[in-house]
């Protein structure tokens, strides 16, 4: 597959990510390839890094660097909810 240059992941390829991670395991073979394969939208380097970012960002909310937001009821973050611009979470966001 060719080295695809767009970073940034929508909603449903971060799902379509998480769904491999589980169908593809650690100890599988050719788990990048097969998971860029299932997203079709990038490469198995660009899935790979993807990958190594998401443990980071565990790592360092595990660590307590990262505050959790405490989120209110009303909220919907699904990605078929109007409430999807920054403007619009902020305020179901506490600081």
């Amino acid at each position: 597959m060719a080295e695809h240059r767009n970073e940034s992941w929508t909603w449903q390829e971060d799902k379509r990510f998480e769904s491999g991670l589980v169908e593809f395991p650690a100890d599988c073979p050719n788990r990048w390839d097969r998971i860029a394969a299932k997203l079709g939208t990038k490469s198995a380097a660009e899935v790979e890094r993807h990958y190594a970012v998401l443990l980071a960002d565990l790592m360092d909310i595990e660590a307590g660097l990262v505050p959790v937001p405490e989120y209110t009821d009303d909220v919907d973050l699904s990605p078929d909810s109007k409430q999807t611009g920054k403007k619009q979470l902020k305020k179901h966001f506490k600081a």
